[in-house]
Order: structure tokens, then C-alpha cells, then sequence
């Protein structure tokens, strides 16, 4: 919050009146969101599914064939499960919040 005082004076430098405002501001996030992948990265003796959870309300984006994803990529809201993975897999992803990060 910003306050900013200020005295009005008069051609006889007598202060006529006193003016305060106040200002709100809105912080801008610039923080990208952090994904996590459930399960973790690993070796599994069974297909699993898997579950991308962002840390805020994000769209996450993603690839299975190692490409690296865009905006284009597939996607979903947070958070996006149910990807079938049953064959050595690369998945990367990232989110981009409401923001634009």
C-alpha cells in the first residue's frame, strides 16, 4: 500500500487543508509455477499413470516421445492425470499460469 500526504497551501501560506490518498497496488507475479510428476521417475515392472500437478493454478503441457512440449503440446488444466505410460517413456512438461509464467 502506498499513502502519500500532502498540504494545499495559499497565496498567504496558511495551510487551507490537509489531502491524504491512499493507493493499492497488486504485486505482479512473475514466478513461473513448479511441476511434480506422481510416481516419481523411475524404473517400474508395470504400466503406470501417471498424475502432473502444478504448485498454482496452471495449464501444464506436456510430450511422450521426448520432444520438448509447447503451447501447442498436449495439455490440461492442473492437475492432469491419467497419463498411461506403459513403455520406456520420456515425458517433460511445464506449466504457464494464469500470469503468463
Amino acid at each position: 500500500m502506498i499513502t502519500v500526504n500532502g498540504n494545499t497551501a495559499n497565496n498567504w501560506a496558511s495551510i487551507s487543508e490537509i489531502n491524504v490518498k491512499t493507493f493499492s497496488t497488486t504485486p505482479t507475479d512473475t514466478t513461473p509455477p513448479t511441476v511434480s510428476a506422481s510416481p516419481v521417475s523411475g524404473t517400474y515392472t508395470s504400466a503406470q499413470s501417471v498424475t502432473l500437478t502444478a504448485s498454482e493454478p496452471s495449464t501444464i503441457y506436456y510430450t511422450t516421445d521426448g520432444s520438448t512440449p509447447t503451447i501447442s503440446s498436449t495439455s490440461g488444466p492442473s492437475p492432469v492425470s491419467g497419463i498411461s505410460i506403459s513403455t520406456s517413456t520420456t515425458l517433460k512438461y511445464f506449466a504457464k499460469d494464469t500470469a503468463g509464467n
